[in-house]
């Protein structure tokens, strides 16, 4: 369903499509989903929903915004990169379909948790102020090519490694870039819970 929703759009995709993907027939299909936009529903609440709690959770917690951070993007990319489906191009004009408003106020409640750390960051100086315009769309798109690594790899190809990317990432945020290794150790101690 992801597939074909991100590729034909949600008016384009048929539940009878969906269907044959999965290899049922469609009448089995609405057993488990009554409609289309139920099965999309399920979908927005892994791609925005779930990820929302998570960015709220680290931006309300105590300690080093730098590490909470760190520990949101590693928590974000393996999250994207372990997902037994494709997300990517999904939320993009859906979320404005009537009866998804929720998934718009998930999406903005995710754009302000990620400010939230990002001020808190520049607050404690540990943060660059002029790297602070780039995060959010530096985590959209290092979540993308996770999940499209995961859903497209070849034979061989090597997994990306989510503590590279996020080592990256801190690199170019923190203040004083020799602390990413600190950082990151801290991160990894930090629970996420889901």
């Amino acid at each position: 369903a992801a597939l074909l929703i991100s590729s034909r759009g949600f008016r384009g995709a048929t539940t009878r499509e969906i269907a044959d993907r999965v290899g049922i027939r469609q009448p089995s299909l609405f057993n488990h989903f009554p409609s289309k936009q139920a099965i999309l529903t399920e979908l927005l609440f892994f791609d925005l929903h779930v990820p929302a709690d998570v960015a709220d959770q680290l931006a309300t917690a105590a300690g080093s915004p730098a590490v909470r951070l760190m520990s949101y993007t590693l928590w974000d990319l393996s999250w994207y990169q372990d997902m037994p489906f494709d997300l990517r191009g999904l939320h993009e004009d859906l979320v404005a379909m009537p009866g998804l408003e929720s998934f718009q106020k998930d999406l903005e409640r995710w754009q302000r948790a990620i400010e939230s750390l990002l001020s808190q960051g520049l607050k404690a100086a540990e943060f660059r102020p002029d790297a602070l315009p780039f995060v959010p769309a530096i985590l959209d798109t290092l979540s993308w090519q996770f999940a499209r690594s995961s859903h497209h790899a070849q034979p061989g190809q090597p997994r990306l490694v989510t503590q590279d990317a996020a080592c990256l990432l801190m690199r170019g945020l923190l203040a004083r870039p020799q602390r990413t290794s600190q950082v990151l150790q801290e991160a990894r101690k930090a629970v996420v819970d889901v």
